[in-house]
């Protein structure tokens, strides 16, 4: 029933997971030190995942072995905990971070508060992201190394799914980058460097892994929407990359143009550098002709 239905129950997971992040309610009712928020994310949304991938992952070692694979069955299964762990990891510092940083640790600019912020901006949100594609793409992988005597769900069943997860991560992302306050906790898309690194990794090895396979996508539940999540996040690299350069001043021929204009030639360049340099030496021997110790009596 699980395997039928997984891509379905991890989309909603998903979705789940970045609509709490904008919760009001969650964020503002607390048990102890934790709010309720956190809670979801330490405790019940956590257990969720696991209880899904390991039986899906059970699933997926029952069917029928591949003569060719890419990477083996046992590699990718570590890969895939290995994933979580680093997901569950990035969650866990995030939650500890961010009740520090409800304290005055917030507005310190001692090496204490410095740490704190970089570990509950930078650190956590890399290990969370970059987890997620980890385990995702392992999964993948190892659902091409098995043949699914099941075509659970059509093409365009897939598709939705892969774009509503997508959505939802490339939305998270975006509203790390809004995030921003007086105690200079603020997100930046170049904080993102090596989730787009991961990302571009594990888009060239599952393409790798899809080649060497004949089935069809509809045999797969996590191949076609991961591998759509993997294309939407290159993406956005790749115009955050063109973003970046447009902003240059050289970026623009017009620009480019007008930049090189405005050189001087190093003759011209060197005469104009001598002839401020006289006329300084020239003011700065009237100023001393014009102190009162070099006056007349």
């Amino acid at each position: 029933m699980i395997a039928n239905h997984f891509i379905t129950a991890i989309t909603l997971t998903v979705i789940t997971g970045v609509l709490a992040y904008k919760n009001s309610f969650l964020k503002n009712r607390h048990i102890f030190h934790l709010s309720l928020q956190q809670i979801l994310y330490l405790v019940f949304l956590p257990g969720v995942i696991f209880l899904l991938i390991n039986s899906y992952t059970q699933t997926i070692l029952s069917f029928p072995l591949e003569t060719i694979t890419l990477v083996n069955d046992s590699i990718l299964i570590d890969i895939i905990y290995l994933g979580m762990l680093f997901t569950y990891g990035g969650v866990s510092i995030h939650a500890v971070t961010k009740i520090l940083a409800h304290t005055s640790l917030r507005y310190s600019r001692s090496d204490a508060g410095e740490i704190n912020r970089y570990f509950h901006l930078n650190f956590s949100h890399n290990l969370i992201f970059g987890g997620l594609i980890l385990f995702s793409v392992a999964l993948a992988i190892l659902e091409l190394n098995h043949t699914n005597p099941d075509n659970v769900l059509g093409i365009t069943s897939l598709i939705i799914r892969g774009l509503l997860i997508a959505f939802a991560l490339l939305y998270a992302m975006f509203s790390y980058t809004r995030f921003q306050d007086e105690g200079d906790y603020a997100g930046r898309w170049a904080d993102f460097k090596a989730v787009f690194i991961i990302a571009w990794s594990a888009l060239v090895i599952l393409y790798l892994a899809l080649k060497k396979t004949d089935a069809s996508l509809r045999q797969y539940q996590m191949v076609l929407p991961v591998f759509l999540v993997l294309i939407l996040v290159v993406s956005l690299n790749i115009l955050l990359v063109i973003r970046r350069i447009r902003r240059h001043k050289l970026y623009s021929p017009h620009r480019f143009i007008a930049f090189h204009r405005k050189k001087i030639h190093p003759a011209v360049q060197k005469s104009q550098n001598n002839l401020k340099r006289s006329l300084k030496n020239e003011i700065k021997d009237k100023n001393q002709e014009v102190q009162p110790g070099n006056l007349p009596a």
